[in-house]
């Protein structure tokens, strides 16, 4: 009786139940613990299609395809799936299967059940922070990062085109020197806010740090004309500003690049942006200049 207890303790502290399903009979057999985690309460024996009731449709499919494989195969599995518990709450729940043998012979299928909603959570919540810009909510440049080498990766197969607008402010600096951060990052938003449009759909907006946001397009019709994409934003991008010491306006300079060919990598992509960039802040601020094989 004593171990019971402490069993049961066990089970509350880390939110995990034991489970048995009879090949047999079909009969589900849970401990307290799974009853917990379902929010019903305990009886003897569950069915098997009851208990798989608290999943949602796809993460059932994924459930059902292990329990015939670790029934047929003898294969254990491990999954971590979506479920609905029986007062509504939407859970995270991992389970882990082995076969019970007899003689050789898969009999039933043993494991557990695990409550890993909170850790789920935080691990989305990390996961949110590591992606999003916290002053603009628009991609951070961890996200823009992984995202160009999947769009690369992608376009490399597809032969579809692929575009990079690398963004610098100008005059931002005077904003937080005569204005103060907090206007500088009215600023920053504004800036994100035009990069979200509409208009420029399919497209990741980022921003790399400091006054540096980057546009990846992705669209062929954006792409096809990237010339008149570069000038509207040139023009949208324009943020006037009055201080002590006078008016002022808060601009962009844009370099823009093209994926050439399936050689190309991001490295290759930033770097003619970046060369792109260079040199329309020659040109002057607030202009653009678009790399292209003849211009390299």
């Amino acid at each position: 009786e004593r171990a019971q207890r402490q069993f049961r303790q066990a089970e509350r502290l880390t939110s995990i139940g034991c489970w048995r399903l009879d090949l047999i009979t079909g009969g589900v057999a849970w401990s307290e613990g799974i009853y917990d985690i379902h929010r019903v309460p305990v009886t003897e024996t569950e069915k098997l299609d009851d208990a798989l009731a608290y999943y949602p449709p796809a993460d059932r499919e994924r459930l059902e395809a292990a329990l015939d494989a670790a029934s047929r195969t003898g294969a254990c599995f491990e999954l971590e799936l979506d479920f609905i518990a029986a007062n509504g709450a939407h859970k995270r729940v991992r389970t882990i299967g082995e076969p019970e043998l007899e003689q050789g012979r898969v009999v039933a299928l043993i494991g557990v059940l695990q409550d890993v909603t909170e850790r789920h959570r935080s691990m989305a919540e990390l996961s949110k922070r590591a992606n999003t810009d916290e002053v603009t909510l628009i991609a951070s440049r961890h996200k823009f990062v992984s995202y160009v080498d999947s769009c690369v990766d992608k376009a490399k197969i597809s032969r579809e085109p692929l575009a990079l607008m690398l963004i610098d402010l100008d005059h931002f600096k005077q904003v937080n020197d005569t204005l103060g951060h907090a206007a500088g990052d009215d600023v920053l938003r504004a800036v994100a806010m035009v990069l979200r449009s509409p208009w420029l759909k399919d497209s990741l907006a980022a921003r790399l740090g400091g006054d540096e946001f980057a546009l990846v397009l992705t669209d062929p019709g954006l792409i096809a004309n990237l010339p008149d994409i570069a000038a509207q934003l040139t023009e949208q991008l324009r943020f006037p500003r009055r201080s002590k010491t006078g008016d002022f306006i808060v601009s962009a300079t844009i370099g823009c690049s093209e994926l050439d060919g399936p050689a190309d990598s991001r490295h290759d992509l930033l770097q003619r942006a970046d060369r792109a960039l260079y040199r329309a802040k020659a040109q002057g601020r607030g202009s653009f200049s678009i790399d292209t094989p003849q211009a390299a």
